[in-house]
């Protein structure tokens, strides 16, 4: 194998390097043996390593190295006016002499595994083929207080540790310091053998903030303003190593780091490498002050479509006409989110077209969030045909629907200025309709609808609630979601009079939930039974309030039709249309007693008839506190008894 000449420098380098160690450890070797560390006893041959078998292997080390001139090895570090890689690694890292000695210590092993048995002899210990922090203390600096000092370049916040250049091993929970033997890994060991790439020296200085609303569009912009590339962190289940070796990474190659503002370490600013933040508006405020800020424009409708046309030409994807406009306006989808999209349309071999289903299924299946813990996701496949309403309230559905739809291309293709969310407010008696409504019509803009789980949102104590909320809106912009909170009464209820702490707190509370929600850019429906009970103040921040009233018989008649499958078994004396008229029931009623009807029928193995479905009304009205009356039943309670 023929090495590149830059790898030959390296490995001379290093080999220089321990040649100069070889001569400590000989130093070492002898001095141990004429203080008589050792034992000669044949029949103890095997369990411990002869001053004999140490002197000779290195002197075998000795017989492999082609000796110089050039004299000690670190005034050899460069080579053209370029540092070799070993001595890279010292710059970049600002090592000092005892940890550049330590560093050499633990890669000696590692590169050349005779040192095992040399450090074995002065370890004195047959199985301890490391190098131990007393030995390296002892190499460099003898005995006594002043090899003692030494002992801080093992501390956590030094560069050894802190960048994991060198890890300290203890042989037992709870051992001393000076037992723990030191070790490196393979990216220590490509380094010093020259496997890595040339960089500028990385300068300390306060993180630098991009400000944006799509991470991706921050990233790119730094990209483009640094002209250096970014080691993007994902801190993962083990956020400090993740972090260590993403800042030895950066550190070491000239790069800059980049991390999210959501999962911010607190150590960042002690990582001494440049780093760079990509952070929302409202997570920016957050920031300290003291960071530089870049204010990146928000990703256009435009934006959006022009990546999904070149990742799809990339990919050889080919798009139904109409149908990344039609992806890009209902999926505000991060760039880098819109590429994982196409990354899993491409890995999907079809001849023909992907229509636009297809399309938003690829970029729901991507969208990046964490909502699972404080909303739950409202199952799809609801349609128009599924609502039965009365046809004022439908036209305000669809109007709503169409809104939510052509949004994006309202507000940026048109221009349309001002706030960018959507919120409507649905308000009616139980089981009217409201959350189908709402599901109806994230699926008619191809949205994914969520349900906000209040018991996980609301919490007793104060600022927690603001920190969920805080989560939830978050999440549901990354989402591109639909965000649906039942009960809303419960969250943004009326201001009250102030007599005490609590009630100042909870105006402050109600205060910021407002100005929260107006603040949101996406989709959310709130839906009460009880829509005088909500702050007035929602009313100017509302694009439309829709009325759900407990349906007439008329509509009645189609619920019972539409709730009782074609599939289902009915008896020739079941007569909806009575039913419909004698009993004043909302849908969400008329769907629990159809399904109980089924119930009890088929317990008995027959049809559903007219007695199964009354008996299953009486049980909704005994559910809502009001137990079945003769005067309301009237000829049909004969049907009650057993």
């Amino acid at each position: 194998m023929v090495l590149a000449a830059d790898v030959v420098d390296a490995i001379g380098h290093l080999e220089a390097e321990l040649e100069w160690l070889d001569t400590v450890l000989a130093a070492a070797v002898a001095r141990q043996r004429s203080e008589g560390r050792w034992r000669g006893e044949d029949d103890l041959r095997g369990v411990y390593t002869s001053p004999e078998l140490a002197h000779g292997v290195l002197a075998g080390r000795a017989a492999t190295v082609e000796l110089n001139g050039d004299g000690p090895a670190h005034t050899r570090a460069r080579t053209n006016g370029r540092a070799l890689p070993l001595e890279r690694l010292h710059e970049r890292f600002e090592l000092d002499a005892f940890e550049r000695f330590a560093l050499l210590l633990a890669l000696a092993p590692e590169v050349d595994a005779r040192y095992r048995t040399i450090f074995g002899f002065l370890n004195d210990d047959v199985t301890q083929g490391a190098p131990t922090v007393a030995l390296a203390l002892d190499l460099y600096g003898g005995a006594g207080p002043a090899a003692a000092l030494l002992r801080r370049a093992f501390r956590p916040g030094a560069a050894l540790v802190r960048f994991g250049l060198v890890r300290l091993r203890p042989p037992t929970v709870g051992a001393s310091l000076l037992r723990h033997t030191l070790e490196v890994d393979e990216w220590v060991v490509a380094r010093a053998l020259g496997d890595d790439p040339d960089g500028a020296r990385a300068d300390h200085a306060p993180p630098l903030v991009f400000v944006s609303e799509d991470r991706r569009a921050g990233l790119d912009a730094a990209l483009a303003e640094l002209g250096t590339p970014l080691v993007e962190v994902e801190l993962g289940d083990d956020p400090e190593e993740a972090l260590l070796v993403a800042a030895r990474r950066a550190r070491h190659e000239g790069h800059a780091l980049a991390l999210d503002a959501r999962e911010l370490p607190d150590a960042v600013e002690s990582l001494r490498v440049p780093v760079v933040v990509t952070a929302a508006p409202d997570e920016a405020d957050r920031l300290p002050d003291s960071w530089p800020r870049r204010r990146v424009a928000p990703l256009s409708l435009a934006d959006r479509r022009a990546r999904w046309s070149a990742g799809l030409d990339r990919a050889g994807v080919e798009a139904a006409p109409g149908a990344v406009d039609d992806v890009a306006a209902s999926h505000p989808l991060a760039l880098d989110r819109i590429d994982a999209a196409v990354t899993r349309l491409a890995t999907e071999e079809r001849a023909t077209p992907r229509n636009t289903a297809e399309l938003q299924a690829a970029a729901r299946a991507v969208a990046r969030h964490r909502l699972g813990g404080l909303a739950l996701r409202v199952p799809p496949g609801r349609s128009w045909g599924d609502l039965v309403l009365p046809a004022r309230t439908l036209r305000q559905l669809r109007e709503i629907a169409s809104a939510v739809a052509h949004r994006p291309r309202v507000l940026d293709d048109w221009g349309f200025g001002g706030a960018r969310g959507m919120h409507v407010l649905f308000s009616g008696p139980s089981g009217t309709g409201k959350t189908l409504a709402a599901s109806v019509i994230a699926e008619e803009a191809g949205y994914e609808l969520f349900a906000v789980d209040l018991a996980r949102v609301v919490d007793k104590y104060l600022g927690e609630t603001e920190k969920q909320l805080d989560r939830v809106f978050d999440e549901a912009s990354a989402a591109g979601a639909v965000l649906l909170f039942d009960e809303a009464d419960a969250l943004f209820g009326q201001r009250a009079e102030v007599h005490d702490a609590r009630d100042r707190y909870a105006n402050v509370e109600i205060a910021y939930l407002l100005q929260r929600l107006e603040a949101h850019s996406g989709v959310t429906i709130l839906a009460t039974n009880l829509g005088h009970h909500l702050d007035k103040a929602f009313a100017r921040r509302l694009h439309q309030r829709v009325e759900f009233v407990v349906p007439d018989a008329t509509l009645r008649r189609r619920l019972w039709r539409v709730v009782l499958p074609d599939a289902a078994p009915l008896a020739d004396d079941l007569d909806l249309g009575l039913v419909a008229e004698r009993f004043e029931l909302a849908g969400g009623a008329i769907r629990n007693a159809a399904l109980t009807a089924a119930y009890l029928a088929a317990a008995d193995n027959r049809l559903i008839s007219l007695r199964d479905v009354v008996r299953a009304i009486a049980r909704e009205l005994e559910k809502s506190g009001n137990p079945p009356t003769r005067a309301e039943f009237r000829e049909l309670h004969d049907l009650l008894d057993e």
